[in-house]
């Protein structure tokens, strides 16, 4: 693990350099204890995970559930590579009954699972994730009462010094425009949304 400055961008704001991450696109230590720690207290049954990269986060909550001693997570990576990387986390970590990794797209996925859900963390491709969570609220995939997260949303995210990232901006507006959930923000280092559907 490094300072979170020295994976990715950042402005003074963020706070970034009091962060520490794995990689350019691992989520931060400090939003992969939070993760687990939700999924810790809301005692899930069913978690989806959209964008598994290495499979930091899916293990994370993998332990959480095993520490409930109830639950799954299905996580939804489309990369073939990542998805070797993510079974081999989760083994690694001793919580590979706790997790399945569908190699998938994200939208497809969604679009056909009869699965349902009463967690979610949607961390693929910062374009799809309102989609994700369109499908899932249209589909009835996720509920009332139903906790999601949403990795990389700080609103100050830059993709190089001085140049605002529009996929986030665009995010956001997708977000503030959802009249289905609440949410509170994490505004620091690359961000976390919580949200609740209503």
């Amino acid at each position: 693990m490094q300072t979170e400055t020295l994976n990715h961008c950042h402005v003074k704001e963020e706070r970034a350099w009091l962060f520490r991450s794995e990689d350019t696109q691992t989520t931060e230590d400090e939003y992969l204890h939070l993760l687990h720690a939700l999924v810790y207290c809301l005692k899930p049954v069913s978690v989806l995970e959209t964008g598994a990269f290495k499979g930091f986060g899916t293990a994370f909550m993998a332990k959480a559930l095993k520490r409930n001693g109830l639950g799954r997570v299905t996580s939804v990576e489309c990369a073939h590579p990542a998805v070797e990387w993510a079974v081999e986390n989760l083994r690694v970590n001793g919580v590979s009954d706790w997790a399945t990794v569908v190699e998938a797209d994200s939208i497809d996925f969604l679009t056909h699972t009869e699965r349902t859900f009463d967690f979610a963390l949607f961390d693929s491709q910062l374009p799809l994730r309102y989609k994700e969570l369109k499908l899932c609220l249209d589909r009835k995939l996720l509920h009332a009462g139903d906790m999601c997260a949403f990795h990389d949303t700080s609103k100050l995210r830059t993709i190089s010094p001085g140049t605002p990232d529009p996929q986030t901006a665009t995010l956001w507006r997708e977000l503030e425009g959802e009249g289905r959930i609440k949410f509170v923000e994490f505004p620091y280092s690359r961000g976390l949304v919580l949200a609740q559907v209503l």
